[in-house]
Order: structure tokens, then sequence, then C-alpha cells
């Protein structure tokens, strides 16, 4: 167990909404969702009774910042970072042919790769952040809490570095490729371009994988072939999925925008659904958080797409902060949802 003289490192990666995070599982065994509202709660008790020192969180998760945005105390020794803003989504890289799939996410790739290659006990925290920011490119590196934490060298958290293996030949051209029709970016042994928004990284790599030509040694033509005919069919499936989805939120945007309005004694101007966290030019990673009141009408929302919506899948995930927007502009509540 940690003790009050223990430093804490937690890394966390999976996908995200406004306000939490969430966990690949269908089955109820553990709550499919972490509420930030639940981990400050964790913090604060961790703290109250000594079981760290310090401690330093690392998420990957799409809008991650709002984890941390306006809730996350700076006297309780945490410093948290997150892969992007409380607003926009986090991206996959290191797309590999072979695998047919993306080796990792664009933030958690960059900070391991340096750790890898930086001498730790040199390496501030600090350092490491900006590093990985300026190869982060479509997203916003964000931090929050306790950022005197971020003096320290990553070895005080993540410990010495041991030997490294021996490297591993050279995959072949033809393994790893761009994510995208840009011009790539080396690094290291892998090639990366734009890479993928996570919420669409289904889409992108069943895409890829029903596109996928023969070539190659005649013996896995047959593999391949399998392959992309059952990424074909998958294929279709999941953007049947996305409309249904697309269908189902955009009715429900339109019916909490009639009850914003109501709910103002008029119309509701301006542009539908309006940001959850309208961004401060200067910092995009704050901005105005909800009130303790809208952060209730948005649970109840979220509630209600679990009971009777199906849930939210890895893309309809960004249609939460529609909920969110419509409980800050006076229209939103759980029970709305039961008509749809």
């Amino acid at each position: 167990l940690c003790t009050h003289t223990d430093r804490v490192f937690v890394y966390f990666a999976d996908h995200g909404a406004p306000g939490f995070v969430a966990f690949p599982t269908k089955y109820y065994v553990v709550p499919t969702q972490l509420k930030a509202e639940a981990l400050m709660k964790a913090f604060a008790k961790m703290r109250a009774e000594g079981r760290y020192a310090e401690m330093v969180v690392y998420v990957e998760a799409c809008e991650s910042g709002s984890m941390f945005n306006n809730v996350l105390r700076s006297d309780i020794n945490v410093l948290a970072v997150s892969a992007a803003t409380p607003f926009e989504s986090s991206w996959a890289c290191y797309y590999n042919n072979t695998l047919g799939t993306y080796q990792g996410d664009c933030f958690s790739n960059h900070w391991l790769e340096n750790s890898d290659t930086a001498t730790l006990e040199q390496e501030s925290i600090a350092k490491q952040i900006e590093v990985v920011s300026s190869e982060t490119e479509n997203s916003t590196v964000c931090t929050y809490g306790d950022l005197a934490i971020s003096q320290q060298t990553v070895s005080a958290f993540l410990g010495s570095k041991m030997p490294s293996p021996p490297t591993p030949p050279n995959p072949s051209p033809s393994t790893l490729v761009s994510a995208s029709h840009k011009s790539p970016k080396k690094h290291g042994n892998h090639i990366e371009g734009s890479g993928a928004s996570s919420r669409d990284v289904t889409l992108d790599v069943l895409r890829r994988l029903s596109e996928d030509d023969v070539g190659g040694v005649a013996s896995a033509a047959g593999f391949v072939h399998f392959r992309r005919e059952v990424a074909k069919h998958a294929l279709q499936q999941e953007e049947r999925a996305r409309e249904a989805a697309d269908m189902v939120f955009d009715k429900i945007s339109k019916a909490l925008h009639v009850q914003a309005a109501s709910a103002q004694g008029g119309t509701s101007g301006g542009e539908w659904p309006p940001h959850p966290f309208p961004p401060k030019p200067e910092n995009t990673c704050t901005g105005k958080a909800p009130t303790e009141k809208e952060w209730a009408c948005y649970d109840r929302a979220l509630l209600g797409v679990d009971k009777w919506c199906g849930g939210f899948t890895d893309y309809s995930l960004k249609y939460a902060s529609r909920l969110l927007q419509a409980c800050m502009a006076g229209g939103g509540g759980g029970a709305s949802l039961k008509t749809f």
C-alpha cells in the first residue's frame, strides 16, 4: 500500500467525453464510466489518509481535460496531464498494415518514446511535457493542479531507467504507413501522418482493411482476401450504426434546443448546440465549467442514454457534449430522452 512518503504515477488510456472517462466493458461488474467528481473525491480521500506524497496523472482520452478543468485543486499535490483539452478529441497514430490497426495514441506514443530516449534522472516532467506537446500535433496537451511538481525529474515518478534491450531490426517500409495522405513525419522506426480521431478509429481501420491489396507473398494472399471481405461486412455495419447514432442524437439535440428556448422564455439564439466550456482565447485548456446543478442534469441525461438509447459507442460518445450543452443552456434532463 502507498504511504505518505510515496510518489505515485498513474497512466490511463481509453475513451472519454466531457466530465468522464469510459471503460471497455459490456458487463456491469465494474462501472463503465469514471466521473470527474468521483476522481476528485478519490484524490481528496487518498490525500486525507496519507496514501501519497505527490501524484502525477497522465490521461489519454477524448476531452480528457474536462476531468480536471476547474475541479482539480492545486493544494493536494496532484499534477494532471491530459492528451486533449476539455473540448477536443485525442488521436491515434502509427497505423500498422500487417496488424491492421493503430499501434497507439499520439500523446501516449510520444511520452513513452520520450521516456525511452531521455535520461530520466536529468529530464524534468515539465521538459517531457514540452517535448510531447510539440510532437502531439492534432490535440492540445494540457496541465492542471500542482504545476510545481513538474519541476521534478521524470525518474522521481517513473524510477531510474533500466538498460535498453537490443534494438529490433527495422520493420519493412510496407509494414508501417502514414496515417494520412499528408507528408509523413518519422518518429524512430514509425511513420506518422495526421492520424485518426479516436472517435473514428474503427471506421478508419475497417476502410483500410476493406481496401487492402493482396500483393506480397502468395501464401498470404488467401488470408488477406479473407480479412478484406470480413472488413467490408464489418464496415457496412459500422456505417449503419454511425448513421443511426447521428439520427438519434440529431433528434435529441433539436428537442433539447426547443426545451432550452422554452426555459429561457423565448427562442434560443446563436449556434446550437453552444459549446459546453467556452474556452478562453489565450488558453484552450481552461474555460467555463458546469455548475453542480448542471453536472447533476448531465448525469441524469447520461443515465437516460444508457436506459433508453442503448448506451454510447466509441463513436457516439462525441454526442455526450450535446447533453451537457443542453443542461448548461437550461434545456436538458434525462427524462426527455425517453421519447427517443
